[in-house]
């Protein structure tokens, strides 16, 4: 028990630092889903958003692997920060900003992670 409280306090400290941070450098708005897909169907997005964190809380619980929890950890905290900023300002704020890639925020990298490590977990396995 105590172990799956700090898997969903990584998730709370997650979105704790996407959403400071994003008080002081938001330099773009998205009104779409990763590299702008499904531009401005905000409604759309923030359903299917709230399904997927539905999910990862669900397979959350279920976990008992530590590579998992902690990835399903970082999707958790990256999915509830972009999704306050749907269901609040109807866009999301992003700030980290490289030549190659589309701009992104804090969340986004935690999502990124937390994804790279289940396909780690689910190579690894094989």
């Amino acid at each position: 028990m105590v172990r799956k409280i700090i898997f969903y306090l990584i998730s709370l400290l997650i979105i704790i630092a996407d959403q400071v941070t994003k008080i002081f450098l938001t330099t773009t708005t998205n009104t779409g889903a990763a590299f702008g897909l499904f531009k401005d169907n905000v409604f759309l997005i923030t359903v299917i958003s709230l399904i997927i964190t539905g999910a990862i809380i669900y397979y959350l619980i279920k976990s008992n692997v530590f590579v998992v929890s902690l990835g399903l950890s970082f999707l958790l905290g990256g999915a509830i920060s972009n999704l306050i900023d749907r269901v609040f300002l109807g866009y999301v704020r992003d700030f980290i900003n490289f030549l190659f890639i589309p701009t992104f925020n804090i969340a986004d990298m935690f999502n990124v992670i937390g994804a790279l490590l289940l396909v780690y977990y689910l190579v690894r396995e094989k």
